[in-house]
Protein backbone atom coordinates (compact mmCIF):
# COMPACT_ATOMS: atom_id res chain seq x y z
CA UNK A 1 0.00 0.00 0.00
CA UNK A 2 1.54 3.43 -1.04
CA UNK A 3 0.74 6.06 1.52
CA UNK A 4 2.72 8.76 -0.08
CA UNK A 5 -0.09 9.64 -2.50
CA UNK A 6 -0.16 13.05 -3.38
CA UNK A 7 -3.26 14.59 -2.79
CA UNK A 8 -5.53 16.18 -5.28
CA UNK A 9 -8.97 16.62 -3.81
CA UNK A 10 -10.78 16.97 -0.64
CA UNK A 11 -13.12 14.38 -1.98
CA UNK A 12 -10.21 11.64 -2.99
CA UNK A 13 -8.95 12.00 1.01
CA UNK A 14 -9.84 8.72 2.56
CA UNK A 15 -8.35 7.67 5.84
CA UNK A 16 -8.18 4.02 6.22
CA UNK A 17 -9.80 2.90 9.77
CA UNK A 18 -6.47 1.91 10.70
CA UNK A 19 -5.12 4.79 10.65
CA UNK A 20 -8.11 6.66 13.11
CA UNK A 21 -7.32 4.49 15.98
CA UNK A 22 -3.93 4.16 18.05
CA UNK A 23 -2.48 0.79 19.58
CA UNK A 24 -4.30 0.73 22.06
CA UNK A 25 -7.57 1.29 20.23
CA UNK A 26 -8.24 4.72 21.45
CA UNK A 27 -9.64 7.54 18.54
CA UNK A 28 -7.07 8.96 16.87
CA UNK A 29 -9.13 10.60 14.38
CA UNK A 30 -11.88 12.50 16.30
CA UNK A 31 -13.73 15.04 13.99
CA UNK A 32 -13.65 14.95 10.27
CA UNK A 33 -15.89 17.38 8.79
CA UNK A 34 -16.73 19.25 5.67
CA UNK A 35 -18.17 22.43 5.50
CA UNK A 36 -18.77 24.13 1.95
CA UNK A 37 -15.06 23.05 0.09
CA UNK A 38 -13.27 22.66 2.91
CA UNK A 39 -12.50 20.06 5.67
CA UNK A 40 -11.40 19.66 9.06
CA UNK A 41 -9.55 16.64 10.46
CA UNK A 42 -9.39 16.73 14.12
CA UNK A 43 -6.41 14.18 15.31
CA UNK A 44 -5.64 13.94 19.09
CA UNK A 45 -4.09 11.70 21.59
CA UNK A 46 -5.24 11.91 24.88
CA UNK A 47 -2.89 11.95 27.83
CA UNK A 48 -2.79 12.86 31.67
CA UNK A 49 -1.12 16.47 31.45
CA UNK A 50 -2.53 17.39 34.62
CA UNK A 51 0.80 18.37 36.44
CA UNK A 52 1.12 21.01 34.15
CA UNK A 53 -0.28 24.56 34.51
CA UNK A 54 -0.10 26.63 30.97
CA UNK A 55 0.40 25.57 27.14
CA UNK A 56 2.36 28.45 25.20
CA UNK A 57 1.90 27.37 21.74
CA UNK A 58 4.62 30.13 19.21
CA UNK A 59 3.09 30.37 15.41
CA UNK A 60 5.38 31.02 13.04
CA UNK A 61 4.06 32.15 9.50
CA UNK A 62 5.11 30.06 6.21
CA UNK A 63 5.10 31.01 2.67
CA UNK A 64 4.04 28.73 0.29
CA UNK A 65 3.96 29.78 -2.86
CA UNK A 66 1.29 32.82 -3.00
CA UNK A 67 0.09 31.20 0.03
CA UNK A 68 0.98 32.59 3.79
CA UNK A 69 0.52 30.02 5.93
CA UNK A 70 0.55 30.52 10.10
CA UNK A 71 1.73 26.91 11.80
CA UNK A 72 2.19 26.18 15.39
CA UNK A 73 5.80 25.95 15.61
CA UNK A 74 6.54 25.49 18.93
CA UNK A 75 4.78 23.81 22.21
CA UNK A 76 5.61 24.97 25.63
CA UNK A 77 4.01 23.14 28.53
CA UNK A 78 5.21 25.02 31.99
CA UNK A 79 4.44 23.46 35.83
CA UNK A 80 3.56 26.02 37.40
CA UNK A 81 1.66 29.94 36.75
CA UNK A 82 4.97 31.82 38.95
CA UNK A 83 6.33 35.41 37.72
CA UNK A 84 9.34 33.46 37.58
CA UNK A 85 8.71 31.05 34.91
CA UNK A 86 7.21 33.29 32.44
CA UNK A 87 10.43 35.38 32.74
CA UNK A 88 12.79 32.19 32.57
CA UNK A 89 10.69 31.53 29.69
CA UNK A 90 10.42 34.84 27.91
Amino acid sequence: MNLLIELQTLENLIIPENLKKILNNSNFLIKNSIISNDRILLFIIIINISIFKQLYIIYECVQKNKNLQIIPFIYILILSKSEKYYKKLF
